[in-house]
């Protein structure tokens, strides 16, 4: 529906209306008339997700990266894909139309 909610073990939660406050300004725990709405997604949040494993795993993942992150720098390289052909050729560039490219591209000429 129109409710998000940000959840973390160590944060309180956030709920937001995303319809009615699409910038997400007003946090709605607070409010009595979203009470239960608030503790129906602490609830479900905690029947579908164990936090404490996905924890650990973002904390791995973000070591590795932090490791990788070390060694690349120390190496000179960038995580940026460089591909191994020159890209500036291996595309049609042009400033007419995609149906007039098509017509003008047919044999016999339409």
């Amino acid at each position: 529906g129109s409710i998000k909610a940000i959840y973390s073990d160590k944060d309180p939660l956030q709920l937001f209306d995303v319809i009615q406050d699409p910038n997400e300004i007003e946090n709605l725990t607070s409010s009595a008339s979203y009470a239960t709405t608030t503790q129906s997604m602490i609830d479900e949040i905690k029947s579908r997700y164990d936090t404490a494993a996905l924890r650990e795993r973002v904390l791995e993942s973000q070591r590795r990266r932090a490791l990788l992150k070390e060694v690349m720098l120390k190496q000179s390289l960038a995580w940026d894909h460089e591909p191994a052909s020159d890209a500036t050729n291996s595309y049609i560039r042009n400033n007419m139309p995609a149906y007039e490219f098509e017509k003008r591209a047919r044999f016999p000429p339409v």
